[in-house]
């Protein structure tokens, strides 16, 4: 499949000798902030897989495994049905790249085991993509994984080393914990299962992450990435196991196919990946309410509702037995939005439209008065109701507009917001909590030199948070 380094951190330690000793000196000296985030959790996944003995159920794949799968769950339901395997979780790291998920694992597969592969049907998750920058976050806990990556993903932690060190170097002179709430390595058990942080309802004012619309189409499986999958899956043939394709939850609301659409996908992906499906995909696409903080993100309830669908699958297509019946939670719903209090001086620089009486306003466009503003401060209230959001064309050409406050009502910034902001130098956070506000890899097209600022005592959690990561770059911390 690829010539694979042979020692463990060694390969890399060697091939860091072309950079200066200083550098090294201060990667290993320095404290570790990334070990208080999700990255630190990726040690912890490939350890339990190394050393777990018996029959086990590996789940290879993306952050869905980490918010969707209860793996305690998944073997009490087995077992009840006569079927004892470990469940390992192996998915959280869509930052990273798939690849590294398959490299890292294909190792541990043992005769008897069961691998159901399931990546996030999404441009990045299903490619080649890696990143070294990203990886080093994770090594930086556990450096022996670097023995299973290959002497491409090797070059490239080589190249971003110096800017890991830099990152590091700032991360770890500045105050505030890395990360909190689902994004923290306190959020998972000791089984890595991610069960010890509240995460109840959908986050998303529409229902649904709107940067990242879902497009199943046979474009998504590009041949590079399928002959990857499948020499991992000849290697864990050879092994003696087996598996299957499982599409992971998918956010209704967030699809823009139609089932036929759906099933041509899925019967597409199982011929070019050479293994089966393991059951009905239109059972993973799952109502608005299940979901938590992305398309693919379940809450604690929606956890539940795929861990008993996988069971169900396996019992029926790989035992062929009768599943027993568990119950299904209730649906979270949210009854009314949170009123925030703040600064509202600048209400006569929006238009509005009233949505419902749940959820409040929305902010449609700028009045001439905001039009001609350098500065703006996004209102939490109109007419003492909520203000919920904005429409993405909101902002987009107000070449005036130099400086925007984004107050803690506001839960998503839009991809594209801001095309057209020629004079847009600053985005002011007034959340202290990355998980409070969502954000695309594209927010900032359009803009030049433009940069976030948080308060000093959020600047860790934004850098190395999941999605806001992607833009460590362009945030500062407030004066």
């Amino acid at each position: 499949m690829k010539k694979r380094t042979q020692a463990a951190g060694s390969i890399v330690l060697a091939a860091l000798l072309i950079i200066p000793l200083a550098l090294i000196i201060t990667a290993v000296v320095l404290p570790s902030k990334y070990a208080q985030s999700y990255y630190a959790e990726l040690g912890e996944m490939y350890g339990k897989l190394k050393t777990s003995s018996g029959k086990k159920i590996v789940i290879v794949g993306n952050s869905n495994v980490a918010f969707g799968v209860y793996s305690d769950y998944l073997e009490l339901m087995l077992s009840e049905s006569g079927e004892d395997y470990t469940v390992c979780n192996f998915g959280l790291y869509g930052t990273i790249g798939t690849k590294v998920m398959l490299d890292l694992s294909e190792n541990y597969i043992s005769e008897g085991d069961i691998v159901l592969f399931c990546p996030e049907p999404y441009p990045q998750t299903m490619s080649l993509y890696y990143s070294g920058s990203e990886m080093w976050r994770a090594l930086d806990t556990k450096l022996s994984m670097a023995s299973e990556l290959d002497k491409k993903s090797v070059s490239s932690l080589v190249g971003n080393f110096a800017g890991y060190v830099a990152e590091k170097y700032s991360l770890a002179h500045s105050e505030g914990e890395m990360a909190s709430g689902v994004y923290a390595k306190k959020a998972f058990d000791d089984n890595c299962d991610m069960t010890k942080a509240e995460r109840i309802y959908n986050q998303f004012a529409e229902g649904y992450d709107v940067n990242n619309k879902i497009s199943l189409g046979e474009n998504l499986l590009n041949d590079d990435f399928t002959a990857y999958v499948n020499s991992y899956y000849k290697k864990v043939k050879k092994a003696g196991a087996k598996m299957y394709f499982s599409l992971c939850p998918v956010n209704r609301l967030s699809i823009n196919n139609t089932d036929e659409e759906i099933d041509k996908f899925c019967a597409s992906a199982v011929e070019k990946f050479g293994f089966p499906m393991l059951g009905n995909p239109h059972n993973y696409v799952l109502d608005h309410e299940w979901f938590y903080d992305s398309n693919f993100h379940l809450n604690y309830s929606g956890m539940y509702v795929r861990t008993i669908q996988l069971y169900k699958d396996l019992i029926i297509t790989e035992f062929n037995k009768i599943p027993k019946s568990y119950s299904l939670p209730e649906k979270p719903v949210r009854d009314e939005v949170e009123i925030t209090e703040g600064d509202d001086s600048d209400l006569a620089c929006f238009t509005y439209e009233y949505i419902d009486d749940r959820e409040g306003y929305r902010i449609t466009g700028l009045s001439a008065e905001g039009a001609s503003r350098t500065e703006l401060v996004i209102p939490t209230k109109y007419e003492s109701v909520p203000i919920i959001g904005y429409d993405v064309s909101t902002f987009q050409n107000a070449t005036h507009l130099a400086k925007l406050t984004v107050q803690e009502n506001i839960p998503i910034l839009y991809d594209n917001s801001f095309t057209g902001c020629s004079s847009l130098r600053q985005i002011i956070l007034k959340q202290t909590n990355p998980n409070k506000i969502a954000t695309g890899y594209g927010v900032l097209e359009g803009t030049a030199d433009c940069y976030f600022y948080v308060d000093r005592s959020g600047y860790v959690a934004f850098c190395g948070h999941y999605t806001w990561g992607h833009l460590a770059k362009h945030i500062k911390p407030l004066d």
